[in-house]
């Protein structure tokens, strides 16, 4: 008798859990019905509004199922303390025997995908927020130097603005806070000068303060977040095919602007990492394998402007990297003279090194004049030729060079244009960066300057030239295969 009790209590063990195991794509199908986990702080979130666009877009009913956050990670209501670095313990969490998804704002760490399979969701990043009266906006990374910053204490946040910090040889005073409110009180108070927050987190603060604030840009790696999926489940697969819909149509753009005033394409394109951060050293078979390209641009004429229409030099990158058959992402290069600075932010130009910069990126379409020492340090790779012209306002009366000593002409330091200029003699000079030397002409603030390409400013007058050149993209020297499919 005893043994027939413990035979019918095993039978109904083995029964209970066959019922509550994970189901695959084909049986969810056939029940009409998704059970989908949240945490309660999923509830009225964005993702929760996307899991119930998703059940219809796969024609099911959604059954919600409040689930534990530890859940995700406990096998038998416990999670081993080497979870994170044991690559030997992989096991179906908890959370799946009562669910066949999990909709929430995970992050894609390794270590969990010994757990269960990552569908691909949104993108999100740690962004720095400021206040939109602020005075200390930065553009890149190395002008948050001498910045208070408020984050939350015991999060990668520190972690990821200890790098940072490390790179611009340090400069960030960071105020560590208990948690994030305690950080947007100091932001609001004027007490800091920025605080970070996960990307959903900083949008919903800047709409409930009447859009006050300014996501500058993600102190980490951007990625997208996912959602939980048994492993091996192919409704992984359905994720990515809605996923691509919405983003396709006006539906994600819409949901964006209800919940936070901001579309997501909007959001999206602010969120890109164009802040040079994250370290690239390949040549193009690792290119073609991440099918991912990652390219240097600089604001101004002809390179990238990030409003109005789409520079000849961006378009081309592009038109590149659709050729290769790869993405291309950008990153944004504050100035002409970072292209050339070692890791001590120092340019010498009779001395052999890869310049800093180089190892962010993998090819640079920005314009490059050919300079023996350039080349010394970099490959540069010709694209198309032009020609070197004075520029000035119609009225200026420029006939030769020697006419340039009786005017005062802009340059910048360590271009091909001040080069051109000290070998002709010239000495009535005014510096400024090469992105502001044709705004300096037209303000009065200059005579004239030195530029190529000068049919894109119409408004003022090519004088003389002073000779032709090639102009170029510019990589590292243990690039050859990228060399070679640009110049084919």
């Amino acid at each position: 008798m005893k043994y027939i009790k413990l035979l019918l209590l095993f039978l109904f063990i083995v029964a209970s859990t066959a019922q509550i195991q994970a189901r695959d794509l084909e049986e969810i199908l056939q029940s009409g019905k998704l059970y989908v986990g949240f945490d309660e702080t999923d509830i009225g979130t964005v993702n929760y509004t996307l899991a119930y666009e998703f059940a219809s877009f796969m024609n099911l009913e959604l059954v919600e199922v409040v689930v534990e956050w530890d859940k995700l990670f406990q096998q038998n209501g416990n999670r081993p303390k080497d979870l994170e670095t044991n690559p030997e313990i992989s096991y179906t969490p908890d959370a799946f025997q009562e669910v066949d998804i999990y909709c929430s704002t995970i992050s894609p760490l390794l270590w969990r995908k010994k757990l269960f399979d990552f569908a691909e969701t949104l993108l999100s990043a740690e962004m720095l927020v400021v206040r939109k009266d602020s005075k200390k906006i930065p553009s890149d990374i190395y002008q948050m130097k001498g910045m208070r910053i408020a984050l939350m204490d015991g999060t990668s946040y520190i972690t990821h603005l200890d790098v940072i910090n490390a790179k611009i040889e340090g400069g960030i005073e960071m105020i560590k806070t208990v948690d994030a409110v305690a950080s947007k009180q100091l932001l609001i108070d004027d007490k800091v000068d920025g605080i970070i927050l996960d990307a959903e987190e900083a949008l919903r603060f800047n709409k409930q303060n009447d859009k006050n604030f300014v996501l500058v840009f993600p102190i980490n790696k951007v990625e997208k977040t996912v959602w939980a999926v048994e492993k091996g489940n192919e409704l992984r697969q359905q994720v990515a095919n809605f996923f691509r819909a919405i983003e396709n149509n006006d539906f994600l753009d819409n949901l964006y602007e209800l919940n936070y005033s901001e579309s997501y394409s909007g959001f999206s394109e602010n969120l890109t990492p164009h802040t040079p951060i994250q370290y690239y050293h390949r040549d193009l078979d690792e290119i073609l394998d991440s099918k991912k390209l990652v390219v240097a641009l600089r604001e101004r004429d002809f390179v990238f402007h990030k409003n109005g229409a789409k520079q000849f030099m961006h378009i081309l990158a592009e038109e590149f990297a659709e050729y290769l058959g790869v993405k291309m992402e950008y990153v944004l290069i504050s100035d002409f003279n970072a292209y050339w600075q070692d890791k001590n932010g120092i340019i010498t130009k009779d001395s052999l090194y890869t310049p800093e910069i180089f190892n962010y990126f993998d090819i640079a379409s920005d314009i490059f004049a050919s300079l023996d020492w350039r080349e010394n340090k970099v490959d540069l790779i010709p694209i198309y030729e032009s020609d070197y012209a004075v520029i000035a306002k119609p009225e200026k009366e420029i006939k030769s060079i020697k006419d340039l000593n009786y005017f005062t002409g802009v340059t910048s330091h360590n271009t091909m244009y001040e080069d051109l200029l000290r070998e002709k003699k010239v000495t009535n000079l005014i510096y400024s960066s090469s992105n502001d030397m044709v705004s300096e002409v037209r303000k009065g603030h200059a005579d004239y300057t030195v530029i190529f390409n000068a049919f894109m400013y119409p408004d003022l007058k090519s004088k003389i030239s002073l000779g032709s050149l090639k102009v170029n993209w510019a990589a590292r020297k243990d690039q050859p295969k990228l060399r070679k499919a640009i110049e084919q």
